[in-house]
């Protein structure tokens, strides 16, 4: 389970989109992910 970054919405992890406000939840994750590792290389 998750929460949506736009709405607040409680999501299944198996969900592409928020069922709430729509906005897509897959790329959201990729870039918390990469956002990081980024900073610590430059």
């Amino acid at each position: 389970m998750g929460n949506c970054r736009e709405c607040g919405e409680i999501y299944d992890e198996r969900a592409n989109f928020c069922s709430n406000c729509g906005v897509k939840l897959k790329g959201q994750e990729v870039k918390t992910r990469v956002l990081p590792s980024e900073e610590l290389i430059s």
